[in-house]
């Protein structure tokens, strides 16, 4: 608190302190002018191979206010994906937790101790981890002998009433994951997924109340838990009704809720 100004204590001062790399200036940012030093009303000239282009696809060549400039270019940019893996979502809005790992990564440094798993390794480690993980315990709480997700499966099939279901996902539930070296979460969100996805798997991905969602599949590619329905025809996209009353969106509202109840601690 003490390194503060007192412009800051001023306006800041009952924010807590990060203690984080994350926000320090880098060396190149001391020797270049700070963004808050921009003036948004003198417009640059555009970079001659600038990847900013116009309605018809050719390349922008006037002039824009910085700010201006800056937004757009970050906004031609795709930042939802950490490599070039087919995208699951056209226009995608929200960063998944991979690449957010990946610039955590960037951000701190190696000497600070930070190594980014990639998305495809800790996909295949919560898998083969997870998988096993809730065979046994299955296994343990019904003195089953099952050796694959396909066998507990075929054990769960016959009951299928509302309590049997909410016990089911109970079993699941009480998988404890510890990640100590937890970074940017990335590592905690796949192994989420996945227990989603071996949810659904198993047909016992259910609401609240415990109303199996039997129109939905959800799976996990590129480390990104995607939710398909029409027999994995269509990805689920989840759009508020602008009238409430009308009642249309109760399918999408369910498994919105549901994922969303899944992901509570």
């Amino acid at each position: 608190m003490s390194d503060r100004t007192e412009l800051i204590n001023k306006k800041f001062g009952l924010v807590p302190y990060l203690n984080s790399s994350l926000f320090e200036i880098s060396d190149l940012e001391s020797e270049t002018i700070k963004v808050n030093s921009l003036d948004d009303n003198t417009p640059i000239d555009l970079f001659k191979n600038t990847v900013l282009k116009d309605k018809f696809g050719k390349k922008r060549s006037e002039k824009l206010p910085v700010l201006h400039y800056l937004f757009e270019f970050l906004d031609a940019y795709d930042f939802t994906s950490e490599g070039n893996e087919e995208i699951q979502e056209d226009k995608k809005t929200l960063i998944n937790a991979s690449v957010l790992g990946l610039i955590f990564e960037k951000i701190n440094g190696y000497k600070d101790g930070s190594f980014f798993t990639p998305g495809f390794i800790t996909m295949y480690m919560c898998r083969e981890t997870l998988c096993r993980a809730v065979v046994q315990k299955f296994n343990d709480k019904y003195d089953w002998k099952c050796e694959t997700l396909d066998d507990v499966k075929n054990h769960l099939a016959p009951r299928r009433n509302t309590s049997d279901i909410m016990e089911f996902n109970s079993v699941i539930n009480s998988i404890k994951i510890c990640d100590p070296a937890v970074g940017s979460g990335h590592f905690l969100v796949s192994a989420l997924n996945e227990l989603i996805a071996i949810k659904s798997e198993l047909g016992i991905l259910a609401d609240i109340t415990g109303s199996v969602l039997s129109e939905y599949e959800a799976k996990v590619e590129n480390d990104e838990l995607i939710i398909t329905y029409n027999n994995g025809e269509d990805i689920f996209e989840y759009h508020p009704p602008k009238d409430k009353r009308t009642g249309s969106s109760n399918k999408l509202q369910k498994v919105q809720e549901s994922l969303f109840n899944e992901n509570r601690p």
